[in-house]
C-alpha cells in the first residue's frame, strides 16, 4: 500500500479544502451576529476582525469547518460588510492574523460547544477508522463515514490531508494485525496447502506449445451452464475448496473477517495473475485464504441455484408436456364422440325410413 492513498478527487479535495459557495439566501442564513456572539462582536476593534470572525461563525455553521483566510470568498466579504453595516475599504482580510483567527475559532467552539480537532481527536478517529476497515472497503465511504462521525461528536472537521492520512495509516495497521495474526496461526501443513493453488496442476499441448494450467486459474472459474460437464467441473472445483476450507475453518474463525473484506481481498486475487501473487510475500496468505472461503460460497450458491433451475425446468416440462397429453386425450375423446353421434344420426335415419 503506497505512504498516502487517494481517495478524492483532486475537484473533490478542492471542494472539501475550501468554504462552500454560497447563494444569496444561504448567505443571508449564515452570515449574521448571533445573539451569543454579540458582546464579543462588539468588544473586537477593527472593521478586519469583525468581518473576519463573523465569516469563521457562518462557514462553520454550515459544515462545522474552519477555514484558512486566504479563501475566504470576495462575494462572502462584501455580503458581510453590508450586513453588518461598515466600509469595504476598512478591510483587509490578509491583516486578519493566523492567531487572531485561532483565537476567534476557539470562542466559536467553546460557545457552540464543539471540540477542536487535536491529537486526542486524532487518536479517537484512528480507532474508528480501524474498526471501519473490517466492514468498509471503499476508502470514499471510510472519508465520509469518518466525516459523519466528527459532526455526530461534536468535533471540528479538518482539512481532507488530515482524515485521508489517518485511513491510510488505519489501513496499514489493520492489514499487518491481520498478516501477524495469520502468519501466528498458520501450519506448515497450511502454508503448504495454500502454496499448492499457485502450482501447475497440469499440463496441455496447443499447437506445439505447453500451456501451465495452475490450479488457482481453475478455481476462478465457475459455470451456470446446467450441461453436466459443467455441473461436474463446479462439483470437482466444490471438492477442492471444501477440503482446504475445512482445514483452515480455525483460522477464518479467528480472523473473524467480514464479508465485505472477504469480497475485496478474494476479487485482488482473481483479478491478479499467477506471477503477480507469487510476489505477495507479504499478504499473499491472507488474499489466498479470503479466495478460498470467497469462492466455496460462490460455488455453493450457483450449485444451488443450478439445482432450482434444473427443478424449475423439470417441472415446466412436466407440465407442458402434462398440457400436451391432455390435449392430445381431449382430442381424442372429441374424435370418439364424434363418431358415437355420427353412428346415432345414420341409425335415427334408418330407423325413420323402415318406419315410414
Amino acid at each position: 500500500m503506497s505512504s498516502h492513498i487517494k481517495i478524492l478527487s483532486p475537484k473533490e479535495i478542492l471542494a472539501f479544502d475550501n468554504p462552500p459557495a454560497f447563494n444569496e439566501e444561504e448567505r443571508k442564513k449564515n452570515f449574521y451576529v448571533p445573539d451569543w456572539a454579540r458582546k464579543i462582536f462588539e468588544g473586537l476593534k477593527t472593521t478586519t476582525s469583525k468581518v473576519g470572525f463573523i465569516l469563521q461563525c457562518g462557514y462553520f455553521k454550515a459544515v462545522n469547518k474552519f477555514f484558512v483566510t486566504s479563501k475566504f470568498h470576495r462575494k462572502d466579504i462584501g455580503f458581510t460588510v453590508g450586513v453588518l453595516e461598515l466600509f469595504l475599504e476598512e478591510v483587509n482580510i490578509s491583516d486578519y492574523t493566523e492567531r487572531t483567527c485561532e483565537r476567534h475559532q476557539a470562542i466559536i467552539l467553546k460557545f457552540l460547544g464543539w471540540h477542536n480537532f487535536d491529537n486526542d481527536v486524532k487518536s479517537l478517529l484512528m480507532n474508528e477508522a480501524l474498526s471501519l476497515c473490517n466492514k468498509q472497503t471503499k476508502t470514499r465511504l471510510m472519508f465520509l463515514s469518518l466525516v459523519d462521525f466528527l459532526r455526530r461528536k461534536k468535533i471540528e472537521v479538518p482539512r481532507y490531508y488530515a482524515i485521508s492520512e489517518i485511513i491510510t495509516q488505519a489501513l496499514i495497521n489493520f492489514e499487518k494485525n491481520l498478516i501477524t495474526l495469520l502468519e501466528q496461526s498458520l501450519s506448515v501443513e497450511d502454508r503448504h496447502m495454500l502454496d499448492e493453488l499457485l502450482k501447475a496442476e497440469d499440463e496441455c499441448v496447443d499447437e506445439d506449445k505447453k500451456v501451465k494450467i495452475y490450479k488457482l486459474t481453475l478455481l476462478k472459474k465457475s459455470h451456470q451452464s446446467t450441461k453436466p460437464s459443467k455441473i461436474k467441473e463446479n462439483v470437482r472445483d466444490l471438492n477442492s475448496l471444501h477440503k482446504i476450507f475445512i482445514e483452515l475453518k480455525p483460522i477464518i474463525d479467528r480472523l473473524d473477517l467480514s464479508s465485505e473484506l472477504i469480497h475485496y481481498y478474494a476479487h485482488v486475487v482473481i483479478k491478479s495473475k499467477i506471477f503477480q501473487m507469487k510476489r505477495r510475500e507479504e499478504n499473499k496468505y491472507i488474499l489466498l485464504l479470503a479466495f478460498v472461503v470467497h469462492q466455496f460460497y460462490q460455488l455453493n450458491d450457483v450449485l444451488i441455484e443450478i439445482l432450482i433451475q434444473s427443478v424449475q425446468t423439470t417441472r415446466n416440462s412436466s407440465i407442458r408436456e402434462h398440457k400436451e397429453k391432455f390435449y392430445e386425450e381431449r382430442q381424442s375423446n372429441q374424435r370418439i364422440m364424434g363418431k358415437f353421434a355420427h353412428l346415432g344420426e345414420n341409425r335415427h335415419s334408418l330407423f325413420l325410413t323402415h318406419r315410414f
